[in-house]
């Protein structure tokens, strides 16, 4: 699971000088341990550089959000901007947002239009689509985790962390039957991201068990199967202790 962390900084307060102090310090902490990297360090995407440059030489991936994160109000034209830009300063992960009020709306097409353009412009880089499932239908999250994967996502993820709760055991396995019934229709493999709440050991490995129960083995690695934290990491370290 510590493999599978995409460990995370995400506060109105971050600075050039706290993300790469959360960088450092991470990288120090499973050093000083002897343990697995993490998947990847997560930040807002002016800080991808920044995120690209602390992480030469090693194995880990710089994943950013965008698209105006946490709740992706803003012009087309705008969100394509911050996409290119993350891409540009070397991202290897973008954490995309949608517009939840377009799918509460009904107005689904316009929500695919985007995603769609999303993944065209970070090209090979892989596009992680945050649903945030606590302000959505189960109905809902199922429609949108269809539209998402056809559209071209790399990752379905359940949370921004900002909402009025985090991920759902619930809308998890939805998004996870999605994915099964496509990887069935087509032989492809789409990731899973939960983020949001998640802070135990015992919360991660039932994440964790629930990929392994309706995806299969082969998706529990941090090639497929994420989770977004920050503290995490040290509850995991302290009860393996």
């Amino acid at each position: 699971i510590i493999q599978c962390i995409d460990l995370t900084t995400l506060n109105a307060t971050d600075s050039p000088n706290s993300v790469l102090d959360f960088v450092t310090t991470g990288r120090n902490f499973l050093k000083e341990r002897n343990l697995p990297d993490v998947a990847a360090f997560c930040v807002f995407s002016n800080y991808t550089a920044l995120v690209k440059r602390a992480l030469k030489g090693s194995n880990i991936s710089t994943a950013c959000v965008a698209t105006c994160f946490p709740h992706g109000q803003a012009s087309l034209n705008v969100k394509l901007e911050e996409v290119k830009d993350a891409k540009t300063q070397g991202a290897d992960e973008i954490d995309v947002v949608i517009n939840r009020g377009l799918v509460i709306d009904g107005d689904y097409d316009t929500v695919f239009n985007e995603i769609e353009q999303f993944k065209h412009v970070a090209g090979s880089t892989h596009v992680k689509v945050i649903l945030e499932v606590c302000e959505l239908s189960l109905q809902q999250v199922y429609k949108m985790s269809q539209l998402a994967i056809k559209a071209g996502a790399d990752f379905l993820k359940t949370s921004t962390g900002k909402g009025v709760a985090g991920a759902d055991l619930r809308a998890s396995l939805v998004m996870c039957l999605a994915i099964k019934e496509h990887y069935q229709e087509t032989g492809k493999m789409v990731g899973f991201k939960a983020a949001g709440g998640i802070s135990s050991s015992e919360t991660a490995i039932q994440y964790f068990n629930l990929i392994g129960k309706i995806l299969g083995v082969k998706w529990q690695t941090n090639e497929y199967f994420r989770i977004g934290a920050s503290s995490l990491l040290k509850n995991i370290v302290k009860d393996l202790s």
